[in-house]
């Protein structure tokens, strides 16, 4: 019997591979990335693919440059190029190494003209994702979570095992004979990450007394549908702004009276693009003096101001 999980990756490259140009893929040797890396190179026949890998050694733990070491060489033997980066004095904090590795990422992507950065996420951090930013109260669209393909800075990021749980992968290792890295570090309750593995996400299984994550991935999915209809909506917004020397605005009276849920992801989407990052509450303000309609007033954050001129919004160019 073919294997759905090889079927569910060639599914995927049937639709956004194109030979020519290399495919970075970041590499942890934990069960996802080891089940990504054999997956791809399942299909490497049929496609053809010249297949980058690269390794960010984070340095938080003794035994890492080994491992790291160890990977390299698994990596060798495959015939495949192995791309290594050791941090130093990195602090012990998500945010600074995601950023860490997404710079050695983008670094490579550049240099090797690649067509996309490969990753392993998986269906079990959509869960953890979406619950996540719930909890964060991020706006209905915002609940879309981690998307399968997206463009992050210059760099087209794939994520071909998003619809996979982390359990067929862990079985499909298991089958061929394939053992992964296991990060202690991923299970630490200090990161978010790893509570939410080790203590949220039981626990609310255990209270609500069924699995919860398959209805948090169906919330992201309902978010995506929500932010793709929203998207095709503000076209017609879009279509207005102008732009001179100085300013970008937008006269939205035309339209008026507007839908709450549509110009609201508007403004978002505007001010963010011109670097005015709002919070909720801001957000809530700049689009309740619209309503009015008479004011001018400026609503802003971090120095940079969104102008509101009756229904008339401005953006001064950096």
């Amino acid at each position: 019997m073919h294997d759905s999980l090889v079927k569910a990756v060639e599914d995927f490259l049937n639709v956004y591979y194109r030979p020519g140009r290399p495919l970075l893929m970041g590499f942890s040797g934990g069960p996802d990335s080891l089940a990504l890396l054999h997956l791809l190179l399942e299909c490497l026949p049929l496609y053809h693919l010249d297949l980058h890998i690269a390794h960010v050694d984070h340095g938080w733990r003794s035994e890492s440059a080994e491992e790291a070491d160890r990977l390299r060489q698994d990596v060798e033997r495959l015939k495949l190029p192995f791309h290594l980066r050791r941090l130093e004095n990195i602090p012990m904090k998500e945010n600074a190494a995601r950023e860490a590795r997404h710079s050695f990422f983008q670094e490579l992507y550049q240099k090797l003209n690649c067509q996309a950065l490969v990753l392993g996420h998986q269906a079990d951090d959509q869960s953890e994702t979406v619950l996540k930013r719930v909890l964060e109260g991020a706006s209905l669209i915002a609940l879309k979570g981690i998307l399968s393909v997206c463009t992050l800075e210059g760099m087209q990021i794939w994520r071909p095992l998003l619809g996979v749980e982390k359990a067929s992968l862990k079985n499909w290792l298991d089958e061929k004979g394939l053992q992964p890295i296991e990060d202690p570090t991923n299970l630490d309750p200090r990161y978010l990450r790893g509570k939410m593995r080790t203590a949220i996400l039981p626990h609310l299984e255990q209270q609500f007394g069924k699995e919860v994550s398959g209805n948090l991935r169906r919330l992201g999915e309902s978010a995506q549908e929500l932010a793709d209809y929203l998207m095709r909506q503000l076209h017609k917004y879009e279509a207005l702004i102008i732009e001179d020397r100085e300013e970008l605005r937008v006269d939205l009276s035309t339209y008026y009276p507007l839908e709450p849920v549509e110009i609201k992801a508007f403004l978002k989407k505007f001010s963010e693009k011109n670097k005015v990052f709002l919070s909720h509450a801001a957000l809530q303000s700049l689009y309740e003096i619209l309503e009015i309609g008479s004011l001018h007033r400026k609503v802003g954050a971090g120095g940079r101001w969104v102008e509101v001129r009756g229904r008339c919004i401005a953006i001064k160019k950096i």
